[in-house]
């Protein structure tokens, strides 16, 4: 992702390259964004201004990380993009540290008397405090797989991990809440 300035002749090869890493990482790309942005063809269009902005750069730059450079590029036009909209980021959102999770609060079903709607309610927000209480990457993975929606190995891309990593933290992040739940570890 440095600067260095490279000959004409060395750009071509360093242009398929980083082609090639776009395509590659395109459909994960989009739905990252889309997960932020609520908003598939905003999400298509930024993944494409993406594109046509790394492309400009890599012709007098060398790309030393070209998929960094991608979610790094898409991940700042996302902001701008929330920005323009009036809303503000949370910060760490883009990294799978603040994924709306509001929604899950307020679902209750119409068959629920209020008293088991505020127990409901009740559980949701102990859920919520023993996920924020998980190590950073069992978190991030776990919110990026429960709450995004996103597949393992479209994590492991973004976490710049191996899809076994990805298993392995969200397995964990399970058994850690299963430990709190069965032991009274719920924070209040």
């Amino acid at each position: 992702m440095l600067s260095n300035k490279i000959a004409p002749s060395g750009v071509a090869c360093a242009r398929e390259r980083l082609l090639a890493v776009f395509e590659r990482n395109e459909v994960v790309l989009v739905k990252w964004l889309t997960s932020f942005l609520k908003d598939r063809d905003r999400a298509t269009d930024i993944a494409q201004d993406t594109f046509l902005k790394i492309w400009k750069y890599s012709g007098a730059n060398i790309v030393e990380s070209p998929k960094a450079l991608i979610f790094t590029t898409a991940g700042n036009l996302a902001k701008n993009e929330l920005r323009r909209r009036n809303r503000v980021l949370p910060h760490g959102a883009l990294s799978g540290e603040q994924i709306d999770i509001g929604p899950l609060r307020e679902v209750v079903s119409e068959e629920m008397t209020p008293e088991e709607s505020v127990v409901y309610r009740q559980q949701v927000e102990q859920v919520l405090r023993a996920i924020d209480q998980l190590p950073r990457k069992q978190r991030q993975a776990l919110k990026l797989n429960r709450f995004s929606g996103l597949k393992y190995y479209e994590i492991a891309q973004i976490m710049q991990v191996s899809d076994s990593s990805v298993e392995k933290y969200i397995s964990e992040a399970l058994k850690n809440l299963r430990y709190l739940k069965d032991n009274g570890g719920w924070v209040s």
